[in-house]
């Protein structure tokens, strides 16, 4: 399970404003979409999908059960005056029975494998199930990069033991890390990269960017699959 701490916010926030990563993916999302629906992201963590998809009409119900998360939202909501959007901090377990939405989007969160029924009860037209793919190049080694990729074709297995119809889509956006200083770059490297070789990595792969306030960055490649499961 996944913990957000104040560093790993303040991190993915500003890797989100400098490389517009949820403006990427929303494009992407956005035609599978229909304004007026009610739509939830499950699982939203900091929430920057859903202010976006929220900014361009689609009203939005964003649930996590992290109280950080979901605080960071909060303030983002007020600094954007951003309209279309309730929060909600709760597990989706505690989500009441018969409760639904038309669509609900999970980004990076749940398993799929063992909770497809509980995720697919709360929507009454689609799932969209955004999930990582596989990077050799990313922080880590190939054994970690294989294990994302043996994830998701059990996924897909699991999609289809259940004869659900469903359509996949391959995308890859840029979502590095903007650092202020060196030794910043290296707590990241040691809050994220539990395997050895990630300080080496990080000598190997971090760019000048003659940026002021952020005049280090580590390039990122995220890889996705966009799987879209319908009622």
């Amino acid at each position: 399970m996944f913990f957000w701490s104040e560093n790993k916010i303040k991190w993915y926030d500003r890797a989100a404003k400098w490389t517009r990563y949820h403006e990427h993916l929303a494009d992407e999302i956005s035609p599978f979409l229909v304004k007026g629906e009610k739509i939830c992201d499950l699982g939203c963590g900091t929430g920057h999908l859903a202010i976006v998809l929220a900014n361009r009409g689609y009203p939005l119900t964003a649930i996590d059960i992290s109280e950080q998360a979901i605080d960071f939202i909060r303030r983002e909501i007020g600094k954007e005056q951003t309209e279309l959007l309730e929060t909600k901090r709760l597990s989706w377990n505690d989500i009441p029975q018969g409760v639904q939405w038309d669509t609900v989007i999970m980004n990076f969160t749940g398993d799929i494998t063992r909770e497809f029924e509980k995720y697919f009860s709360l929507c009454s037209r689609q799932l969209i199930y955004i999930m990582r793919r596989f990077n050799y190049s990313s922080v880590g080694n190939r054994e970690h990069s294989q294990r994302y990729q043996d994830i998701n074709k059990e996924m897909i297995c699991a999609i289809e033991r259940r004869g659900a119809v469903y359509e996949t889509h391959e995308f890859e956006f840029e979502f590095g890390q903007p650092f202020i200083s060196i030794e910043e770059a290296l707590d990241y490297i040691r809050a994220y990269a539990k395997r050895a070789g990630g300080e080496k990595y990080l000598v190997e792969k971090i760019e000048n960017t003659n940026n002021q306030h952020y005049p280090l960055y580590l390039p990122y490649k995220k890889r996705i699959t966009i799987c879209v499961i319908k009622k």
